[in-house]
This record gives structure tokens, sequence and C-alpha cells, in this order.
């Protein structure tokens, strides 16, 4: 964890610059709630006690510090065919690994989340947020997300999942993936007209694959890992790119669960396509009508302008 200590004393050095943003309004009004310590807590007290009691302490002690978070998390579970109930308890049981890489981190995310929103306005000046953002134990579901809560946009980090499977040099690329989410939430709202609707697998290749390719231009330096967040991703789904690019394109608007699953969640069971592929694919595309627009201007592009591109391009890829 050197590196995050390196980064923090970084960012000590632009404290002053913070106090005199948030004077200005520069920073909008993003209100950061770290509820990471509500699970550590929760854990040294009831570890040891009976499933049914565990189970009961975790409403009082930890979901209910942020309840509609929490439901949010559990009507993810509901929807991957699992129950709150036992991720409450696997997340007790296994807590044991991570539990000091996630005391660390719980001290110090949202730090590195302030210095990754001062770099982000720098490169868009006109985005003004306006929203908040929990750190808490995400019971295994997500390591970051941008989430509807009261038809909010909330930004959710899960402490959880970066302990268990993140260990950057850099978090700000990462940071800057759900910042982008943000922002782009801001001009792109999907449309509902039949063909075209918010669940379908166009709409999460764009989603996902530009908050990849934004990332990646912001932090030219950043490895692979740092960007796409799991080891060799680019490397495993390129071998199969090609079988990738002829399914989606068959299912490019379909609005199937278990495509979606296979895509873009870590519980995928696919035995051909990399878990996680479809932010890889996204990327690709992305960056490829990239070459046609600013950053900015990507951001705010529509449907129209973008989904018949992505069939002319995954049909290149057939075609290779």
């Amino acid at each position: 964890m050197l590196i995050i200590k390196k980064m923090i004393r970084k960012e000590a050095l632009l404290s002053l610059l913070f106090v005199i943003l948030f004077y200005f309004n520069l920073r909008g009004q993003v209100h950061v709630y770290n509820l990471a310590d509500d699970f550590s807590e929760y854990y040294k007290l009831y570890e040891d006690v009976s499933d049914e009691l565990k189970v009961e302490k975790f409403k009082t002690e930890v979901y209910n510090n942020a309840p509609m978070v929490y439901e949010n998390i559990y009507n993810d579970i509901k929807w991957i065919g699992q129950k709150p109930r036992g991720r409450i308890l696997l997340s007790v049981n296994n807590f044991v690994t991570i539990e000091n890489k996630y005391s660390e981190l719980s001290r110090y995310l949202d730090t590195l989340f302030d210095y990754s929103l001062l770099s982000f306005q720098k490169e868009f000046t006109d985005f003004k947020p306006d929203f908040d953002v929990y750190i808490l134990h995400s019971l295994g579901i997500r390591a970051g997300g941008l989430v509807k809560i009261q038809d909010e946009n909330v930004l959710m980090f899960g402490v959880d999942q970066i302990a268990k499977h993140f260990d950057f040099q850099n978090y700000t690329p990462f940071f800057h993936h759900e910042l982008t989410h943000i922002y782009h939430s801001l001009y792109y709202t999907p449309i509902e007209d039949g063909r075209y609707s918010k669940g379908a697998l166009y709409n999460h290749l764009w989603r996902e694959g530009l908050a990849v390719y934004i990332s990646s231009v912001l932090n030219p330096d950043a490895s692979d890992k740092e960007v796409f967040m799991h080891d060799s991703l680019p490397q495993k789904t390129d071998k199969v790119l090609k079988i990738i690019a002829q399914d989606v394109i068959k299912n490019l608007y379909s609005t199937d669960k278990e495509l979606i699953r296979k895509y873009f969640w870590e519980s995928s069971t696919d035995t051909v396509i990399p878990k996680t592929a479809g932010y890889y694919l996204g990327y690709i595309l992305a960056k490829e009508i990239g070459n046609e627009y600013s950053l900015n201007e990507l951001i705010k592009l529509k449907e129209d302008a973008f989904v018949h591109k992505f069939e002319i391009i995954l049909n290149n890829i057939c075609n290779q």
C-alpha cells in the first residue's frame, strides 16, 4: 500500500487548492459518505455469533446507515439469482482474507476520489457535479458503479471488491471511469422505443466502453490492469474477438439478462467468453468512433450516431 501513501502525500499538497475550489464552487455539490468502517466494526462485534444474529445485526449496524443504497445492492443480488442473507454470511466469513487491505483503503479512498475528481474537471471544465458518493462494503456486488436512488445519480464504491480484486499503482483511472458515467448521464438518456432500450447490449457496450476509453485517454501511462480492472483482459479477449463479434452483432439489441451477465458480470460462467469481455469490446468500439469525435463530442452522442457504427465495426472484425 506504499503507493497509496505516496499519492496521499501528493494530494496533501493540493489540499489548499481543494479549499479554493470549494469556495469558488468549481467542484459542485459532491457529498462523500465513507461508511466502510461500519462493516469493520460490525465484523469485530459479531463474527462469532449465530448466523441469524449476524443477519439481524447487519441490518441494524450496517444496512440502516444507508438503507436505499443497500436496497439497491439487495436488488442486484436478487438479479443474479442469490439472496441477501447468503451474501451477508459469505461476506462475514471471507472478510478475514481482505481485512487489512480493506481497513487501509477505507482510510484513503475518499481522498483519492477527491484528487481524481479534480483532475477529471481539468479535462471537462463544464462538469459541475451534484451527486452523492457512498464508500462501503458492497456484499461482493461491485467495486464501483453509478446507481439510481430515488431518481438521483449516486456513485457507490465497494471497498470489499476493490480490496479483493485491485492492487493498482494508481487508482485515478478507476475513479475517472466512474466519473465518466456520471458526466455521461447528464447528456445521454437511453431511448425506449421498441428497438432501442436502456437494457440492451448495445447500451451496456456504449456506456462501459466509453468510460474505459475516456479513462485510458486521461491516463495515458496507466497499465491495462488499471484501465480494464483485470489482468490480461485485452489479451484474453483478443484471442476470441471474432467469436465475440459474431455473437454480439446478432444480439446487439437484446436485453437478455444472461447475455448481459456473460459480457459484463464477474458471475459469468461462460467457458469461451472471458469474464467482463464487454468492457474491452466496448472500449474497442468507443476508441474507433473516437477517431471522428473529441471526448466532449463523444459524451453527447445519441443512439443514431453510434449504434450503426457499432454494426460496421463489428462486421469488420468478423471479416478479418
